[in-house]
């Protein structure tokens, strides 16, 4: 394609779970073919300005087993990206490593589930309900981050952001929040086995996300 454009958002990846357990080599290579090629395209048509979806699990301290080659699709997807910015192919390069986006009409998640659970007065059982919680964003936070990427004057620039709700509160607690909102009788069950591979996000960029609160409430508004 010849294209005239000042940026490119890669935004595209096979990515859930059931898709890469089908063929995990396969997607794992096509995950990496497409962002070569959308790179070759914005080479060829000279757009120097780049903003990436990745994935918030390469901050992790551990690799989920059932996303291992996803994350790896991404890993080196990062790299083929910053080696371009190094080479000077790209001179404005956003990375985002995003969690569950939730909005309206979203993809399937742990949050999704909950409120259709919810809904259906159906039980829920949860793992680290005291621990502090914020591993999504809502999909607003990300069209206003993008917006601000834009609109920021400025020639040169690599960033790696990681998108999660600021001011994280307690799993248990974000799930009574909903559901009081949702008038839900749902017993919520806690396993008192704790998992330590639980990972708390901080994003330290100068861009106020949403909070946890404030995320869940749009989330239960828009569905």
């Amino acid at each position: 394609f010849d294209i005239k454009s000042d940026w490119l958002l890669h935004t595209a990846s096979f990515h859930k779970v059931k898709e890469f357990k089908k063929n995990p080599t396969s997607n794992y290579k096509k995950n990496i073919l497409m962002t070569k090629n959308i790179l070759e395209l914005a080479k060829k048509n000279e757009i120097k300005n780049f903003i990436f979806f990745s994935t918030i699990d390469i901050s992790r301290n551990f690799t989920p087993k059932e996303k291992k080659f996803y994350i790896r699709s991404k890993i080196k997807s990062e790299k083929l990206l910053i080696n371009a910015y190094k080479n000077d192919i790209i001179k404005r390069l956003y990375i985002l490593r995003l969690p569950a986006v939730i909005g309206q009409q979203c993809n399937e998640n742990f949050l999704k589930l909950v409120v259709i659970h919810m809904k259906d007065d159906r039980k829920i059982k949860i793992w680290n309900a005291h621990l502090k919680y914020n591993n999504f964003v809502h999909i607003d936070d990300i069209c206003r981050l993008i917006k601000n990427i834009l609109v920021k004057k400025i020639k040169k620039e690599k960033k790696i952001i990681e998108c999660v709700s600021s001011n994280p509160i307690k799993l248990y607690d974000l799930l009574i929040l909903m559901k009081k909102k949702l008038n839900s009788k749902s017993e919520i069950i806690i396993n008192k086995k704790v998992n330590d591979k639980i990972a708390l996000f901080k994003n330290s960029i100068g861009f106020k996300f949403l909070s946890t609160k404030k995320s869940i409430l749009k989330f239960l508004q828009d569905n």
